[in-house]
């Protein structure tokens, strides 16, 4: 026979198997480890997704307005994605921001958090959504860093209970990351760190990739949290206004899939990508890829080859 003791001790067993199994939901892996890859809303078309060889994906951007308005275009190729994904097994994330929002994002993260959090969760639940990841490139001080840790504290919160996740796109530590604080790391669920766009013509040499990770983890971050972010695209030298898609430099020669500069472009090819994936297998939580829609098909795939090397 039950007593008021027994069923409170009943639920709170309930409870503690509800939020296992939102812990549970809320992880994925391949043989391990996570496969992130952003897919921005100015591509069109989401046709050539390898959804089998992915964990996450990051849908970008919605875009902050200083208010706390968040807009987004291209919202019927994000419904396609997540019915597709979550069909696959894989999460999808509204990535909140991008290079181009910082003075909005800015703005909305340090004078309407609340109301940008309340925009957030509407949008994750709207469009079916496993979580938020918040990329504001330009925290410029530790104030900024405050207000940031405010959001993703707030956000994990509300998202860890639901199996929902919270992530965020971060530097290598030489521009911005050294203002989020070592306390944000708790209310995150990864970071996606960018280890592109360096200086120099080789903007992603598997130096920036050390760097990058070990600079985050030096400062306590897990090595299960600590994605290492590739490029699937070069730049001609040193001009950053000369970008050009992996897939479209492969055109150019078959072989340049092998190597790691052609025709005078600079960017990742395979084996530099194996050896980033093994130091993420080693090292990290996994690889992150900006993005999907400028890999190769067929053998020439970057996103194969990360596959393929993290399954080994």
């Amino acid at each position: 026979m039950y007593t008021p003791r027994n069923t409170r001790w009943l639920r709170a067993c309930v409870a503690g198997l509800a939020m296992l199994g939102a812990a549970i939901s809320a992880s994925a892996s391949i043989n391990g480890k996570m496969i992130v890859g952003y897919m921005p809303n100015w591509e069109g078309s989401a046709s050539g997704i390898q959804y089998s060889k992915l964990t996450h994906i990051n849908y970008a951007f919605a875009e902050a307005s200083s208010s706390g308005s968040l807009s987004c275009d291209n919202t019927s190729m994000l419904q396609s994605i997540v019915t597709k994904a979550h069909a696959a097994g894989v999460k999808v994330l509204i990535s909140v921001g991008g290079a181009s929002n910082g003075s909005g994002l800015g703005s909305a993260i340090k004078n309407s958090q609340s109301t940008l959090v309340t925009n957030i969760k509407n949008f994750v639940s709207k469009y079916n959504l496993d979580g938020v990841d918040i990329d504001w490139e330009g925290p410029a001080s530790s104030s900024d860093g405050g207000k940031f840790n405010s959001l993703v504290k707030t956000l994990y919160g509300y998202y860890h209970p639901l199996g929902k996740l919270v992530t965020a796109a971060v530097d290598t530590g030489d521009w911005f990351g050294m203002y989020i604080p070592s306390s944000s790391f708790a209310y995150v669920d990864f970071l996606n760190i960018m280890a592109y766009d360096g200086d120099g013509n080789q903007h992603s040499p598997y130096s920036l990739a050390q760097n990058g990770l070990n600079y985050w983890k030096g400062r306590g971050l897990s090595a299960a949290k600590a994605n290492i972010g590739v490029p699937f695209y070069g730049y001609k030298g040193t001009s950053r206004s000369s970008e050009k898609a992996y897939k479209d430099i492969v055109a150019m020669s078959a072989s340049a899939a092998n190597l790691d500069s052609y025709g005078g472009y600079y960017y990742n090819g395979i084996p530099t990508i194996k050896k980033k994936t093994d130091l993420a297998k080693t090292s990290g939580g996994g690889i992150m890829i900006w993005e999907l829609a400028e890999d190769a098909t067929g053998s020439a795939s970057l996103l194969s080859a990360i596959y393929s090397e993290t399954i080994k």
